[in-house]
């Protein structure tokens, strides 16, 4: 509901959330003898890293060419070092901002990850369409992107069908073993889509989101694979096991944070895409992409 609410007046109604997590190739993860259920930790996951490249297969399939694929490595480290209440301080200019330590560490986690050349070659070439065929082509182990990506990404595979369900598995985005600030280890990055209303719509309007949103409805969308209710005890309709289980996550969320390339509005968040991709790349120090963020923070 805050998602859809300015200062303290809403104006729409949320229909459905998305999650980014981590797609997993499990066919590559086993070859590589990696156990997907004891990576719980950022430590866990680089260390899969190593494993997959030590086995000679690509770890991560990225579409760096778009920028904002690899912002949600970076938001979602802030997330995991400052807590749940990291990006609203900054916003409110609490604690140093976006130029805080989680901010800093979060930068500092993102290039221990990218040192490691994690990605395949021409990464920042590769559009995310192409890199989400490439996955489903079985081109690398992981690819971090929403739980939308689960029917494109078949259809943008060579064989227009690409993994199988059998060979796929989602995991959550690892916690950090000593975060600058506790209590985001559960906090979900992705989308809140809804509908807004003008201060001119007719009365229908409202008692027409209302009808969608009412528990039937949304048990329905869901049923029919059109989307995550968002409504409390809805996802019980949910068929697909990647949908019931995204939806298990942001039940059990501390907090769920809207992608910040959006939520920080078109300026803001078009820096946060840049200083993901020169921070991917190295072009860039993890205190030099905060500065840069909270300079475009200041003057939006």
């Amino acid at each position: 509901m805050q998602a859809y609410s300015v200062d303290d007046v809403l104006y729409g109604l949320p229909q459905y959330p998305t999650e980014v997590v981590f797609w997993t190739n499990t066919a590559l993860t086993e070859q590589a003898g990696i156990d997907l259920e004891a990576i719980g930790t950022w430590e866990d996951f680089l260390a899969s890293v190593q494993t997959l490249k030590d086995a000679g297969i690509t770890p991560i399939i990225a579409g760096g060419q778009d920028k904002w694929p690899l912002h949600f490595y970076w938001s979602y480290l802030a997330l995991r070092e400052g807590g749940p209440d990291a990006v609203a301080k900054a916003m409110a200019g609490e604690d140093g901002g976006f130029e805080n330590a989680a901010f800093i560490e979060a930068g500092k986690e993102f290039q221990r990850l990218t040192e490691m050349e994690p990605f395949q070659p021409g990464f920042m070439g590769t559009t995310y369409e192409t890199a989400s065929g490439m996955f489903a082509d079985g081109e690398g182990a992981f690819h971090l992107m929403g739980d939308w990506d689960y029917l494109p990404m078949r259809e943008r595979s060579t064989s227009g069908e690409g993994l199988p369900d059998e060979q796929l598995a989602i995991i959550s985005f690892p916690a950090i073993s000593d975060p600058v600030t506790p209590g985001g280890e559960t906090a979900t990055l992705g989308g809140i889509n809804g509908w807004a209303v003008s201060n001119s719509a007719e009365p229908e309007a409202v008692e027409f989101l209302a009808f969608m949103l009412n528990a039937e409805n949304q048990r329905e969308g869901g049923r029919q694979e059109l989307f995550i209710p968002i409504v409390k005890g809805a996802g019980d309709a949910l068929e697909n096991p990647f949908f019931a289980e995204v939806a298990e996550h942001i039940g059990n969320s501390s907090y769920h944070q809207i992608f910040l390339d959006q939520f920080l509005g078109a300026s803001v968040g078009a820096t946060v895409n840049d200083a993901s991709a020169d921070l991917a790349q190295g072009a860039i120090t993890p205190e030099d992409a905060a500065a840069q963020i909270q300079e475009a923070w200041d003057f939006r």
